[in-house]
C-alpha cells in the first residue's frame, strides 16, 4: 500500500493529545513522504461532521482519556467508522 495522506484525528480538551498526535503524524508523514491533515474532534461540530478517507490514506485516531464518561463519549463517535 502506498500511503499518500495521513489523517490525524484527535479529541484533546487539554491540548496534550493534540501535541502527541501531531508529533507522531508529522514524523511519520516525513518518513513516508505523505501529507498530514489534522482533524480536531474536540468541538461538537467537528464530531458531528461526516468524514471519508481514501484507500491511500492512513488514519491515526487518538482521544484523551479524562474519565470514564469522556471515554464512552469518544467511543460513541469513533465507533461509527469501525
Amino acid at each position: 500500500m502506498d500511503i499518500k495522506k495521513i489523517y490525524l484525528v484527535y479529541f484533546s480538551p487539554g491540548g496534550n493529545t493534540e501535541k502527541v498526535v501531531k508529533l507522531i503524524g508529522t514524523k511519520l508523514a516525513g518518513e513516508l513522504d505523505a501529507e498530514a491533515y489534522a482533524i480536531d474532534f474536540t468541538s461538537p461540530e467537528m464530531r458531528n461532521a461526516q468524514y471519508s478517507f481514501d484507500e491511500d490514506a492512513l488514519v491515526i485516531f487518538r482521544y484523551a482519556n479524562l474519565c470514564w464518561k469522556s471515554s464512552k463519549q469518544a467511543y460513541g463517535f469513533s465507533s461509527r467508522w469501525f
